[in-house]
């Protein structure tokens, strides 16, 4: 009983910092995320805020605790409860869901309820398997935890990935801190909090272009997709080509989310325009730079885009400049740290030595191998990825027209960009390329499946939109 609580308190400082964070964003709640999908984006928001504390914390040599790391928060938000800050309660809610819903939401809810249950229930029952889920992400964690800190001696042993971004493994780090030793069954209870996020806030973006209905049935589609439950709750069977049914552990799934919310933020900015949606977009973009490399790219893909928006929209007031100023620092403080100490460390990135242009220019002779297996993995392993690729396809296809212009144009760049870069990753790849796309294709299309579905429901929702009269 002791450790169950002191897994709820690790759990509950992912939430309160993001919620505070959110607070300061959009304290209105302008955005319409009602508050339980509120507390969705805060876990996720939160997993970034308590591992930068941690990495600050680090370079300031100040030790890991519970009190350390927490206080500051804890004091934090008592301060905006007692003012009235209206933090724990915000406005905006869902008092007409269940009338909103119909027959359809009616019969989709119980899948997902189905789906999250399973989550939490199977997700902290085995420990963190996987061999490389423990190599790179967990065996970091627990050094952090028992150095207390994150040290640059550790770096210079040898080492797998030394550097890959840190939110995962001081993640973590902060389970074990409040536990008091290191525990691979509880701290996965991460993961299973990631599922139902994932799940709420894909909710609110397509619920945001469409309907309670939409939205329902769409999430449900998504609950369903088996490479999502593999990572984050684990199934007791293999599936597909996977060697395993568990790869809880992995940081596919947390980048999964933040890819989601940067891109379905900037896609409500391009639409409406709001400040705090670009904020968000800033946030979640730095947020999966310091999740993995991949999310890097993305990062830099997402600043292109707002460069293009305001060039294309004609923002360039001093209004607009100043929020592609804002943009920027927000994407700096929270990608950068961890880009300075690389740097700083002199940590080679894993494909530094074989990006140049000579090397892709020599190698493009893979080119057919490695669009063929990452056609068959997107499109022949229906097992993992249900029909979302085939959907993606259809709904490009049906709505060629729109698909291509703004915003929807958007959610595309994200996808194509992303696959792009993973596809030129692998031409320069030094790693034997059949090993290589063995053991890492079926995870970068899990990256993008949540994206790639967010997308089919916004070109559906746009295109019978288009199609039916007005006001209907």
């Amino acid at each position: 009983m002791r450790d169950v609580s002191l897994l709820l308190l690790a759990l509950a400082f992912f939430f309160i910092p993001g919620r505070i964070v959110l607070y300061f964003v959009d304290g209105d709640d302008e955005l319409g995320t009602g508050p339980i999908v509120r507390w969705a984006f805060a876990f996720m928001l939160g997993l970034g805020c308590i591992s930068l504390q941690m990495f600050f914390y680090s370079l300031a040599g100040v030790p890991y605790g519970i009190v350390y790391i927490a206080a500051p928060w804890a004091i934090l938000m008592a301060f905006m409860i007692f003012s009235g800050k209206g933090i724990i309660t915000p406005k905006g809610g869902s008092a007409d869901f269940l009338r909103s819903m119909g027959l359809t939401g009616l019969l989709a809810l119980p899948i997902i309820i189905s789906q999250v249950l399973y989550a939490f229930i199977y997700g902290i029952v085995p420990p963190i398997s996987s061999w490389d889920a423990y190599q790179t992400w967990f065996f970091k964690a627990n050094v952090f935890f028992k150095d207390r800190g994150v040290l640059a001696s550790f770096f210079k042993t040898p080492l797998v990935h030394p550097d890959y971004p840190l939110l995962v493994p001081l993640s973590a780090a902060w389970v074990y801190t409040c536990l008091g030793y290191v525990n691979d069954v509880l701290v996965r209870a991460i993961y299973p909090v990631q599922y139902l996020a994932l799940l709420l806030i894909f909710y609110y973006f397509v619920k945001r272009f469409s309907s309670v209905r939409t939205a329902l049935v769409f999430s449900a589609l998504l609950s369903l997709t088996p490479i999502i439950m593999v990572h984050g709750a684990g199934l007791p069977v293999r599936i597909g080509e996977l060697y395993t049914g568990d790869l809880v552990g992995y940081a596919d799934l947390t980048l999964s989310i933040y890819f989601l919310a940067a891109a379905g933020f900037f896609y409500l900015y391009a639409t409406e325009g709001k400040k705090s949606q670009l904020v968000l977009a800033a946030l979640f973009l730095g947020l999966a730079a310091w999740t993995k490399d991949e999310g890097t790219v993305f990062a830099l893909f997402g600043g292109l885009m707002v460069m293009a928006h305001m060039a294309i929209a004609g923002k360039k007031s001093e209004a607009g400049w100043k929020e592609v100023l804002l943009f920027i620092v927000i994407l700096s403080l929270t990608a950068g740290p961890w880009a300075v100490y690389k740097a700083a460390l002199n940590l080679p990135g894993e494909y530094e030595r074989t990006a140049g242009l000579a090397t892709f220019i020599n190698n493009l002779n893979r080119l057919p191998a490695i669009l063929r297996f990452m056609g068959f993995i997107f499109f022949g392993k229906v097992s993992l990825y249900n029909l979302t690729w085939y959907a993606y396809v259809a709904a490009n296809i049906v709505n060629f027209r729109r698909s291509f212009r703004r915003p929807l144009l958007f959610l595309n760049l994200f996808l194509l960009a992303q696959i792009s870069a993973y596809v030129f990753v692998f031409v320069i790849t030094h790693l034997e390329l059949q090993f290589h796309l063995k053991t890492s294709v079926d995870r970068l299309a899990l990256q993008l499946t949540p994206l790639a579905m967010l997308t089919v429901a916004a070109s559906y929702v746009d295109l019978f939109r288009s199609k039916e009269p007005e006001g209907r």
